[in-house]
């Protein structure tokens, strides 16, 4: 990530945002604290990202519940691959089911793909994810990928709102914007470019 370009300051500008490339992602002001997203994971860490026991095995065929029967301190000597820069390539394996969104499916678009990875990989990436949001100075306005109920809160917000024009008889104009398909075309360049610009250290 070291090699990668910092996108120029317009592309803040909402319109330049809108129509940019998809590898390109806005910069930003803000600079985190992030010391502590590669430090020694610990038991604590554990206990706040369990994998549910009714999560899917990997194609390596590890349970979540055998994995959640395998002794803390077990885990925790496993996690020193945390410590080397790439996962072994048995931990890169996935395997990937596809779960109809109506009967009678029969086309491509009908079905999501869902790509399992094994549970000792996903208890991972919750560690991270969890780090990620603690230490990361994420808008307040930001509901996706976060540990709350984001369709409470917009809810509550709407509704608040609406009570309030309605109370003052004021005028009120909302707008909502659906993007189809969104997380199917950010690319990786544009995750990695977001990542550098949040200075996120590189493990």
């Amino acid at each position: 990530m070291d090699n990668i370009e910092q996108p120029p300051r317009e592309v803040m500008e909402p319109t330049a945002v809108m129509t940019s490339s998809n590898d390109v992602t806005p910069q930003t002001d803000r600079t985190p604290i992030v010391e502590g997203l590669w430090a020694p994971i610990m038991e604590a860490d554990l206990r706040l990202t369990r994998i549910a026991r009714s999560s899917a095995a990997g194609p390596d065929g590890i349970s979540a519940r055998l994995f959640r029967a395998t002794p803390g301190q077990i885990l925790l000597r496993i996690y020193i691959l945390l410590r080397c820069r790439e996962l072994l390539e048995d931990l890169l394996r996935s395997r990937t089911i596809f779960i109809p969104k109506k009967q009678d499916a029969n086309d491509p678009e009908d079905f999501r793909p869902i790509t399992i990875p094994p549970v000792l990989v996903r208890s991972l990436h919750k560690i991270l994810a969890k780090r990620m949001e603690v230490l990361l100075d994420i808008d307040p306005r930001q509901r996706a990928f976060k540990s709350t109920d984001g369709w409470a809160d917009n809810i509550f917000l709407v509704d608040t709102l609406l009570r309030l024009y309605r109370r003052e008889f004021r005028p009120l104009n909302l707008a909502s914007l659906h993007v189809g398909k969104a997380f199917d075309f950010i690319t990786h360049s544009a995750v990695e470019t977001t990542l550098t610009s949040l200075e996120i250290p590189s493990p």
